[in-house]
């Protein structure tokens, strides 16, 4: 191993010190695709957190990507991630699936990655906490029947 700060991190454990060293080279790569997240100082450190907690490499490149989305998102009503509220979140919902047509696995991750996001940034400081407004959350892929 290289460093005496990556011996002391990893001791004599190749594989997690390899891993780590690799998992920033993937964040420089998706800065790099990924311009929304390149520009936000508060979710590169969120990535950077994520590869830190040794995700794995292909989980912190769907997290990046879905971020990513979200920014841009975010970017194209006007608001940041930290004043986006239930109402953004339902757009967001409602242009996944009548404007891409993705599947209600595929939105339930993006939400899912959106809200860890969202807490983060809440535990940060950086965000106010949006209590729920009711209503069941649940995604079905099903559209309501009248």
């Amino acid at each position: 191993m290289p460093s005496t700060f990556a011996s002391m991190l990893f001791g004599n454990d190749y594989i997690s010190y390899k891993r780590f060293s690799e998992g920033h080279a993937v964040q420089k790569k998706l800065t790099d695709a990924l311009p929304l997240l390149a520009g936000d100082a508060s979710a590169c450190r969120w990535i950077n957190l994520q590869e830190d907690l040794l995700r794995a490499p292909n989980t912190v490149d769907a997290y990046a990507r879905v971020v990513n989305d979200w920014l841009s998102f975010c970017h194209a009503c006007g608001l940041t991630a930290t004043g986006a509220g239930h109402d953004t979140v339902a757009l967001y919902i409602r242009s996944l699936h009548a404007g891409r047509h993705l599947s209600a696995a595929t939105i339930r991750h993006r939400l899912t990655v959106v809200r860890l996001y969202s807490d983060w940034l809440c535990e940060e400081g950086l965000r106010e906490k949006i209590e729920s407004e009711g209503g069941s959350g649940k995604i079905t892929g099903r559209e309501n029947r009248a």
